[in-house]
């Protein structure tokens, strides 16, 4: 079933959104894999606010970066964030994709 959503473009503001839905979303899909390090609110807050704010530090990137909130009801349930790149001969790389374990497979993602 596909679940009407909203797609919108992530501010600083919502960068404990984005952390909360990171963390909820690794506990709940990977609980065998997630460990301190992925529990770290300071340090993914202080991660995702810079991605929004001054784009990708990462390996080849070009330096921009997009983050945007999926919401459901005007509740927030997951997101993408993606940056241009030179890394792998592609134009584009996707940073990362989570979705609230509740709403996986419903194509919101």
């Amino acid at each position: 079933m596909i679940v009407p959503h909203y797609i919108r473009l992530a501010t600083a503001d919502d960068t404990d959104i984005v952390v909360r839905i990171l963390i909820a979303s690794k506990e709940a899909s990977f609980p065998d894999s997630i460990g301190d390090h992925d529990r770290d609110v300071e340090f993914w807050t202080n991660r995702w606010r810079e991605y929004i704010t001054s784009g990708s530090r990462a390996q080849m990137s070009r330096g921009d970066g997009w983050v945007f909130i999926a919401e459901v009801g005007g509740r927030p349930v997951g997101y993408i964030a993606y940056h241009h790149t030179t890394r792998h001969g592609t134009d584009a790389e996707l940073q990362n994709i989570y979705l609230l374990k509740d709403y996986q497979r419903q194509g919101i993602g």
